[in-house]
C-alpha cells in the first residue's frame, strides 16, 4: 500500500480495482482509492494465491476464476 493522502470523516471516497496480471497459481489486482475531489488517497497492490483448502499447497487458478479475471 501507498498512502497518498489523507483521508476524513464524511470523504466520499471511490475504490477502483483492476486485475494486473494473472499467474499460475496467483493473480494480482491493483486499487486506487481516490477522494470526493479525484485525488489519490491510495494505491495498493495485492497478490491472492490459489491454494487447495485440504492441504493448503498452492494450486492452479481454478479455469472458472481465471476466465473471470481475463475477460474484457
Amino acid at each position: 500500500m501507498d498512502y497518498k493522502k489523507e483521508a476524513f470523516l464524511g470523504d466520499r471516497l471511490r475504490i477502483s480495482t483492476i486485475v494486473h496480471q494473472v499467474g499460475n497459481t496467483s493473480f494480482v489486482l491493483k486499487q486506487m482509492i481516490k477522494n470526493q475531489h479525484d485525488e489519490a488517497v491510495l494505491e495498493a497492490e495485492v497478490t491472492f494465491v490459489s491454494i487447495c483448502r485440504e492441504t493448503g499447497q498452492k494450486i492452479r487458478v481454478p479455469d472458472a476464476l481465471r476466465n473471470l479475471l481475463t475477460a474484457t
